[in-house]
């Protein structure tokens, strides 16, 4: 680490936050996240005139712990004199981030985790400020945000299981982490365990392959909550099924608190009650999408939470670009933010109100009533020509640059063949218009079962897995496959999966490969942090 710098960066929600901005690598800011975790946002890359590199917010400080990080840097390294902020916060300048250091341990387990990550890498460590009271309350999550506060102050007692379901949007993992947050002051830290059910089964399934059940079982066995997030995708086989239940069993016969938070209701999901032996409808909350006026609320609250710097103006223009797309307005969001650190734009430091025409370009029109199928307007964006395919055949990829990141490539079975050289190509060309060209390498070009709604996300996970991508461009299900009406199901289950394995996932839709506007959302969503 050559330098850092600490500059106040309050908001209304979290009015101790600080900037912290690095120049170094990020394996070397492992002693300050192992040390103050809970307080660190995720680093993310960035270009300064000063020369740093990275940054990351630092949230709910008090004087004794800014005292206590300034003085674990000191040891890194110097601090620049004197410790003036920049000009202006960047709104968050990213470009494809390096895999971190501290993460690429010599050897590894044959699920592809690192042998030495604690609970091979079960846990999730709640976002401190995603609580109750930064949770917007309206007609849409009411009865959450109730059962949520009866869980926080009574738990194990009347919600037991919780079980939060609603589509995507609706605030059903803020809920669950403001949970995590509450009862991690009751009952500590240390005795919430907060997973996901991708993170969950991939933890169980490596910890059986080798021999690591016992850490898994004799940590658990000291919790007094467990909360699972994406209990959906929660990947049961013949292998892990006795061990999960005895995981969750670990709670259950303790009457401790647990919850869950899924997108289908507890009677979709009958199979999976059955094979592990619980009950979902008893403490079932439903949440509704939120209106337009709370998803302007939202997004003013994301802005704030996460320092995108929009004004009233911009967020309302935001917001109605996004149109049909509310329940992605996150998603969105990060792609913002992640644009200003394009190096085509970073160097002009373009305003929100310049990017933001430029980020919905030739974004997919949803049939009505179609958001959540997936479904497009015909004709709303073309497939490539057979001469269109031709005329790219053979394109020569950019040699990859000393950092770039593995990057998978997966295209529907039948269409790989042609389509997969094309995806990869128009990628590439869009990292070139932005300066990106040589962010990734390739190390997986695959395919796809679009005919088996079951299993085919839990075997992208894998296969990009065990290739040792960090990054994974997906083409959506053919018009004619059987996943052709559950693209956004698709997508969400196959994003997840990938997140829970540390693996970056965007999306190309079938009908929108010939979309400029697509493959640089795509950069973005790899090159985006993760937001609360």
């Amino acid at each position: 680490m050559e330098k850092w710098v600490i500059t106040p960066a309050p908001t209304a929600h979290d009015p101790r936050r600080y900037l912290l901005l690095v120049q170094g690598l990020v394996g070397e800011l492992s002693p300050l996240l192992k040390r103050f975790g809970a307080a660190c946002g995720r680093p993310a890359p960035l270009k300064s005139p000063e020369g740093y590199n990275l940054r990351l917010y630092l949230h709910g400080l008090s004087p004794g712990g800014l005292e206590g990080i300034r003085a674990l840097l000191g040891e890194l390294a110097p601090a620049p004199s004197p410790q003036s902020p920049p000009e202006r916060a960047p709104l968050a300048p990213l470009e494809a981030a390096p895999a971190p250091e501290s993460k690429q341990p010599a050897s590894q387990g044959r699920q592809g985790r690192p042998l030495g990550e604690p609970l091979l890498g079960l846990r999730e460590r709640p976002d401190p400020l995603r609580h109750l009271d930064s949770l917007l309350v309206g007609a849409h999550n009411r009865f959450a945000h109730a059962a949520a506060s009866s869980v926080i102050s009574a738990p194990g007692a009347m919600y037991n299981p919780l079980f939060l379901h609603g589509p995507p949007g609706t605030g059903k993992t803020h809920t669950l982490q403001a949970i995590a947050v509450g009862l991690s002051r009751s009952l500590g830290e240390g005795r919430v365990v907060l997973t996901s059910g991708p993170r969950l089964a991939c933890a169980v399934s490596a910890a059986l392959s080798e021999g690591g059940l016992g850490e898994i079982k004799a940590s658990l066995g000291k919790a007094k909550a467990l909360l699972v997030d994406d209990i959906h995708l929660l990947a049961v086989t013949e292998h892990n099924r006795s061990a999960l239940a005895r995981v969750f069993g670990l709670f259950q016969d303790r009457s401790l608190q647990v919850a869950f938070a899924s997108l289908y209701p507890p009677k979709a999901l009958g199979a999976l009650e059955d094979s592990l032996s619980l009950s979902f409808e008893r403490g079932a909350v439903d949440l509704k999408p939120p209106s337009p006026a709370a998803q302007l609320e939202i997004i003013r609250a994301f802005c704030d939470r996460n320092g995108v710097a929009l004004n009233a103006r911009e967020i309302m223009a935001f917001h109605e670009r996004l149109g049909p797309n509310a329940f992605e307005a996150a998603r969105w969001l990060r792609r913002l933010a992640a644009m200003s650190g394009l190096p085509e734009l970073a160097s002009r430091a373009p305003s929100a109100e310049e990017m933001i025409p430029l980020l919905f370009a030739e974004a997919p029109i949803p049939r009505e009533g179609g958001a959540a199928s997936g479904e497009l307007e015909p004709g709303s964006l073309d497939f490539p020509t057979a001469a269109q395919l031709a005329g790219l055949k053979g394109f020569p990829s950019p040699a990859p640059g000393p950092r770039a990141l593995g990057l998978a490539v997966l295209a529907p079975q039948g269409e790989e063949e042609r389509l997969s050289p094309w995806m990869v190509a128009r990628f590439h060309q869009a990292g070139a218009r932005y300066g990106l060209s040589s962010a990734y390498r390739l190390v997986l070009v695959a395919s796809y079962d679009p005919g088996q709604p079951f299993g085919v996300p839990f075997e992208i996970g894998e296969r990009c897995l065990k290739a040792g991508a960090q990054a994974a461009l997906i083409m959506g299900p053919p018009d004619h496959s059987s996943l052709a009406g559950q693209a956004a199901e698709f997508s969400h289950a196959v994003g997840h999966i990938l997140e829970s394995l540390g693996i970056a996932m965007a999306a190309i839709p079938w009908r929108g490969t010939t979309s400029d506007g697509n493959f640089l959302r795509a950069h973005l969503d790899l090159a985006a942090p993760r937001y609360g």
